[in-house]
């Protein structure tokens, strides 16, 4: 089974909206529903209070304890103090349906709770949040005793007769209840119970304790600084009331020896906002003595009723991360599909990309995590972890946080990328709630500005460069951003380094998990480049190595990389004036690629040379050229570059618009024309290479151009401004850090004062080392870009018989990608040596031939066509025919005049064989003519023994030739293939005796079919040797005899002389065998 997208298999169970919402549940609209018998909110169902919980270890936990103080006798209390979002409300609710509806039977057997106990428990409930509290007591009690409310159904007979009945009592005082009156009503209730045979247990929820006390503290002050003394007293006597009844209660019903249980909400928050109040208020007088006795009474009764559980808090419901996981997924995410075969599939296809990617150490690592939360990738879960830390994320509500991020990634993914990803990921986030910048307490405002940062940076990359430099943003932020300052200056351990920190491998796996497979393995390989382009362009990512493995963190403050994109920000301006812009790359890096263009094919150096399109298109002013007319004169081919910084063609293509490909066409007319008017007389040597310097084609190498010009400038600012750059690293650092002195520890103030140095230190060899990387990297993209540019150009065609266009096709753009480090000196150098090779691969596809032999072998085979017809002249002028060689009339094109004339010399002494007569070429020096000599043929007697004849005899193979020696070669060893052709044998020995200006001393032939061997010598060899009958009857007898047996015949010459090898070599092709070992043919 494949891998499954995310939307296959995963559902929204409800619209973050409408999610969102929920996450702050009202206890009291809980309670006003319940009483009135009217759903104000869907937390008044039971039903759907089971549907959105997930009951993790600590929320059983936490309600079997519940259960347990509740089953036996004494009075317990506690207050849930963690900050908002974490669910405390929430508990509440659960607590009270599972005591006032039939909740508890359906939550078995997943919780252990007694239904007795639900039965036998009075359990009522407050939001001190609201007006008159303790009135909703009352009133709740008042629905205990209807019999007609559904608590009827669930609750003993007997407690509900024994609260009708105690409220039937004391009627006359319930409509102005004090905390006294209420906990002694409380406490009748109870012993009514016991007194009709039940055994009473009471459970008391209060939310909002700690926000009702602040708010009527805040009230306090407000009517107390305005002179309002009767309002104060007030204020301050409504948060007293609570605290009054808690001990109240607690003196109460430690008379009665039942179970009680009393859980209070107390946030973080709260007591902090009290904090802060007393602060404001302190120069009024009395408040400060009041609200700390109020706070330190609260203290002190919190104290009292945790005696029922030896002073060790109980009821905490203490989240880890990995619960508040579970809580997330399941309010987030409804499945549709096997969700098991899914994850399965999902991670088979993990662990073979991994295994394919190197990066098996990284899925192992974190291979479990993301099975268990399934479909949430790693990036998500990290940040998820990551806000449940108050440490990390100061201003985190935790849970509530947690569930709202997660919902909206989930939303994007499931609604917008459902098929186009295999799990939710921080993709699917904005680049700022990857970050959760606003969770960061005292560093929101620098956390905000990095972010910002990284978003200007992320949108100045365009197609799949943008798409993966977001991911791979979202992904360090997610896991880096943190208010733990000590981790963002570097002076942690490494296990903070590995904790903030996103390795490559790492932002790899959520890209895998993020993109579908071809889309993702597409983005991995422009991942590497998409960081340092973040690095650049934001300086807000920093790069720290561990055993060889580099970190990626994002930054507090701006790292040294902020000169570097300040310096090619100021290159780009450049650009911003279009006619300025043939100028910038004229005086840029790119000049250095054509300057001392040397184009060598094979040996054969090519004339190459830089002239502006007006001249090219000019007749007059190309054969005015001073290179022109030399090369025409000399027979050179003559390369002509139209460079790219040519004014006039960037006025053509890039400011009118003018199509490229009509361009080349109106160049290919005017050169006809030039050779129409005489003033061109070799076409076949020029070739004309013009770039397309469009818009289109021209905007991404500008952009590269000029990041490699800040790069450069960036390069020399920092080797000549080291001590300058250091000290204004120091003070930034300083200035971030100083103003948030008190966050930060005596020691660890020591520490950073002590390790700012070095880091500035390193923080400056790590920028050098990036930009040196970057220089190598840009300049890679630059100098590929530029012979990008250079795809059509104009040469004389022999097909057409005139100047056409052609495409221009060459594979070194995979030798650009090869170069390795360097100063730019060095690099400008091995680029300059690619251009040279692009332009001769360009010169070797337009089929210009730069070895004689296969030169000399095509005219002699125009000249047998020829000879055929009758129309071979007796004798032509050596300059007339090497003028006919250059002009192409042979159909052959030699690359120079020197490589026609060697092809001459290879045609004297050959011999054209027709049926009925022989015609024998002769290069006449002294007349500087070629002569055709005519001879009819004789008949001759047919040797029939031609074994004998020929001296053909069994022997042993000989040893094999030696290898080319330093000076020449004397020893030659060929490698003829089965079935070689005799007649193309015979010329390329007659090639052999023109080098060698004399007769060849020995050939040795050698045929080793395995159950026989044939060995055919030759003494003293001739070109007159060469053209008898007995020669080339025993020739052709070994090379049927060869291909019968499909071995091939080595031949051994003596050449009496040393020759130069690569004559040999160029005239025997791939024939010619190199032999190691020093060894002679003969004893």
């Amino acid at each position: 089974m494949s891998a499954r997208p995310v939307g296959e298999v995963f559902q929204l169970k409800v619209p973050p909206d409408e999610l969102r919402s929920e996450l702050i549940p009202s206890f009291d609209q809980v309670l006003d529903s319940w009483e009135k018998g009217v759903l104000q909110t869907r937390y008044a169902d039971p039903a759907y209070v089971l549907e959105v919980t997930y009951f993790t270890e600590p929320l059983r936990v936490f309600v079997e304890r519940v259960a347990r103080y509740l089953a036996s006798p004494g009075v317990f209390g506690e207050a849930l103090e963690h900050g908002f979002g974490f669910g405390k409300t929430h508990s509440l609710i659960v607590l009270w349906h599972l005591f006032t509806s039939d909740l508890y039977a359906k939550v078995q057997p997943r919780l252990a709770f007694d239904d007795r106990l639900s039965r036998e428990t009075l359990v009522v409930g407050l939001d001190f949040s609201q007006k008159k509290p303790l009135a909703r007591v009352v009133s709740l009690l008042k629905s205990y005793a209807s019999p007609n409310h559904p608590v009827a159904r669930v609750k003993d007979l007997k407690l509900v007769h024994a609260v009708a009945q105690t409220l039937d009592r004391r009627e006359s005082a319930l409509a102005q209840i004090g905390a006294n009156d209420l906990a002694v009503l409380l406490r009748e209730v109870l012993e009514r119970y016991r007194d009709l045979g039940g055994t009473p247990k009471l459970l008391v929820l209060i939310d909002e304790l700690g926000f009702g006390i602040a708010e009527r503290v805040r009230r306090f002050g407000e009517a107390a600084s305005s002179g309002d003394a009767r309002a104060a007293e007030e204020a301050f006597a409504e948060a007293n009331s609570i605290v009054n009844f808690l001990s109240y209660l607690y003196s109460e019903l430690s008379k009665t020896h039942c179970s009680a249980v009393v859980v209070w909400v107390f946030a973080e928050q709260d007591r902090r906002q009290i904090e802060a109040l007393l602060r404001k208020y302190h120069n009024l007088s009395g408040f400060a003595a009041k609200v700390e006795g109020l706070v330190n009474d609260l203290d002190v009764i919190s104290q009292r009723y945790g005696r029922g559980a030896g002073g060790v808090r109980v009821l905490e419901l203490s989240y880890s991360p990995e619960h508040a996981l579970e809580i997330t997924l399941h309010r987030v995410f409804r499945t549709v599909g096997d969700r098991d075969a899914a994850a399965n599939a999902l991670f088979s296809h993990l662990a073979s990309a991994a295994r394919q990617l190197n990066i098996g150490e990284v899925y192992e690592k974190y291979r479990d995590w993301l099975r268990k939360y399934y479909p949430l990738s790693l990036g998500m879960v990290n940040l998820l972890k990551k806000v449940m830390n108050r440490f990390d994320a100061p201003r985190t509500e935790y849970v509530r946080t947690m569930i709202q991020v997660a919902s909206m990634a989930a939303e994007e993914a499931l609604r917008r990328d459902a098929s186009s990803a295999y799990a939710v990921g921080v993709k699917h986030l904005s680049l700022s709630l990857a970050s959760q910048a606003e969770l960061m307490g005292e560093f929101v405002g620098e956390w905000v500005q990095a972010v910002s940062d990284l978003e200007i940076a992320v949108s100045e990359l365009e197609g799949a460069s943008r798409e993966c430099a977001s991911a791979a943003a979202k992904y360090i932020l997610a896991k880096g951003v943190t208010a733990n300052v000590s981790a963002l200056l570097g002076l942690g351990d490494r296990k903070e380094v590995e904790r903030y920190g996103s390795s490559l491998d790492e932002v790899q796996l959520e890209i895998l998990q993020s993109f579908l497979t071809e889309r993702g393995f597409a983005l991995l390989d422009k991942l590497s480049d998409a960081i340092e382009e973040l690095k650049m362009r934001s300086s807000r990512i920093e790069e720290r190595e561990l055993d060889g493995k580099r970190f990626y963190l994002p930054s507090l403050y701006r790292t040294v990389y902020s000169a570097l994109a300040a310096y090619v920000h100021d290159e780009k301006k450049k650009l911003q004036s279009v006619s300025d812009i043939p100028v910038y790359i004229g005086q840029s890096v790119v000049q250095n690629l054509f300057r001392n263009v040397r184009v060598s094919v094979d040996g054969r150096e090519v004339s190459v040379a830089l002239m502006g399109l007006s001249s090219v298109r000019d007749p007059g002013s190309l054969a005015a050229d001073r290179a022109f007319r030399d090369v025409q004169r000399e027979g050179r081919l003559l390369l002509v570059l139209v460079p790219p910084w040519d004014a006039t063609l960037f006025n053509e293509l890039a400011v009118k618009g003018r199509s490229y490909d009509d361009l080349v066409s109106e160049l290919a007319e005017r050169l006809q024309k030039a050779l129409g008017d005489g003033l061109v007389e070799k076409p076949l040597h020029l070739v004309v290479m013009v770039p397309d310097v469009s818009k289109p084609r021209l905007a991404g190498i500008l952009d590269r151009l000029a990041t490699l010009q800040g790069t450069i400038a960036f390069i020399d600012y920092i080797s000549r401004m080291r001590e300058e750059i250091y000290n204004r690293i120091v003070s930034e650092y300083e200035s971030v850090l100083v103003k948030r002195q008190e966050v930060m520890s005596e020691e660890l103030k020591r520490r950073h004062e002590a390790s700012l140095k070095n880091k500035a230190l390193r923080d400056i060899d790590d920028a050098m080392h990036f930009a040196q990387r970057q220089l190598l990297r840009v300049s890679r993209e630059v100098v590929a870009g530029i012979l990008s540019l250079y795809t059509k150009g104009v040469y004389f065609s022999l097909d057409d018989n005139r100047f056409v266009g052609f495409q221009v096709s060459s594979d070194r753009d995979k030798d650009v990608e090869k170069v390795q480090g360097g100063d730019l000196n060095e690099l400008t150098s091995r680029y300059a040596s690619i251009v040279n090779g692009y332009l001769a691969d360009v010169v070797s596809r337009l089929g210009y031939k730069t070895k004689p032999f296969e030169v000399s072998r095509v005219v002699l085979q125009v000249l047998e066509r020829d000879a055929r017809s009758g129309q071979l002249p007796d004798s032509v002028r050596e300059e007339d025919f090497l003028s006919n060689m250059l002009l192409g009339t042979y159909g052959v094109k030699p690359i120079d005049k020197g490589v026609a004339r060697e092809a001459l010399r290879m045609l004297n002494g050959q011999r054209i064989d027709l049926e009925d007569k022989f015609v024998d070429i002769t290069l006449d020096v002294g007349a500087a003519a070629v002569r055709f000599t005519v001879k009819p043929k004789v008949e001759e007697e047919v040797v029939e023994e031609v074994e004998e004849a020929a001296g053909i005899q069994l022997v042993k193979p000989v040893e094999a030739a030696p290898a080319l020696e330093v000076g020449g070669v004397e020893d030659v060893v060929l490698e003829l293939p089965p079935s070689f052709n005799v007649e193309e044998l015979s010329q390329q020995f007659v090639a052999l005796l023109n080098e060698l200006g004399g007769s060849l001393k020995l050939a040795r032939f050698n045929l080793d079919a395995g159950a026989f061997s044939l060995v055919f010598e030759l003494r003293d060899v001739d070109a007159g040797r060469l053209k008898e009958v007995e020669t080339k009857t025993v020739l052709n007898l070994l090379s049927r005899f060869s291909a019968s047996a499909r071995k091939g015949v080595a031949v051994e010459m003596k050449l009496g002389k040393r020759v130069s090898g690569s004559k040999v070599k160029e005239i025997f092709g791939d024939y010619f065998r190199v032999v190691r070992g020093i060894e002679r043919f003969l004893p």
